[in-house]
C-alpha cells in the first residue's frame, strides 16, 4: 500500500502561485487597458459632440412604448399628454382586471360588456390622438420641440 502522506502533492505552495501569478497578469493587462489605451474598447459615436437641441435619429422608444409615444406626440400639451397616458393605463387595467374580479373567468360574466367596451374606448383613443397627429395643418408647430 502506497503512503499518502508522499503520494499527495502540497497545496498551498503550488496553488497559490499559480493563482497569483494568473492574477498579476490579468491586473498589468487590465491597468495596460485602464490607462494607457482607455478609448480602445469605446464606440466612435461616443467620441461625436452630443446637440442638446436635436434627438439622433437611431434613438427609438422601444416597441412597447410606441403607443404611449404616440400620445404625447400627438398632444401639444405636456399636461393633457401626460393624462392621456395615464387614463390608458387606468383603462388597460380595468380591461385586464374586469373578468377576474367578476369571479367568473371561464364562464360568460356580466363583466363581460365592461371589458369589451374599454377595449374599444383605448383603441378608438389610440386612432383618433394618432389620426389627429397626422392631419394637422401645413406648418402647425406643437409647443414641444419634435
Amino acid at each position: 500500500m502506497k503512503d499518502p502522506q508522499r503520494d499527495t502533492v502540497a497545496f498551498t505552495p503550488y496553488a497559490t502561485i499559480k493563482d497569483v501569478f494568473g492574477l498579476s497578469v490579468f491586473l498589468i493587462l487590465y491597468a495596460w487597458l485602464v490607462f494607457y489605451v482607455p478609448n480602445y474598447l469605446l464606440d466612435a459615436d461616443n467620441s461625436v459632440p452630443a446637440n442638446p437641441l436635436a434627438t439622433p435619429a437611431h434613438v427609438v422608444p422601444e416597441w412597447y412604448l410606441l403607443p404611449f409615444y404616440a400620445m404625447l406626440r400627438a398632444i401639444p400639451s405636456k399636461l393633457w399628454g401626460v393624462v392621456i397616458m395615464g387614463s390608458a393605463i387606468v383603462v388597460l387595467a380595468v380591461h385586464s382586471l374586469a373578468r377576474p374580479l367578476a369571479g367568473q373567468v371561464g364562464e360568460y360574466s356580466t363583466a363581460r360588456p365592461i371589458a369589451f367596451s374599454s377595449g374599444s374606448l383605448s383603441r378608438s383613443a389610440l386612432a383618433s390622438a394618432t389620426s389627429a397627429r397626422r392631419n394637422r395643418p401645413r406648418g402647425w408647430r406643437s409647443s414641444r420641440a419634435s
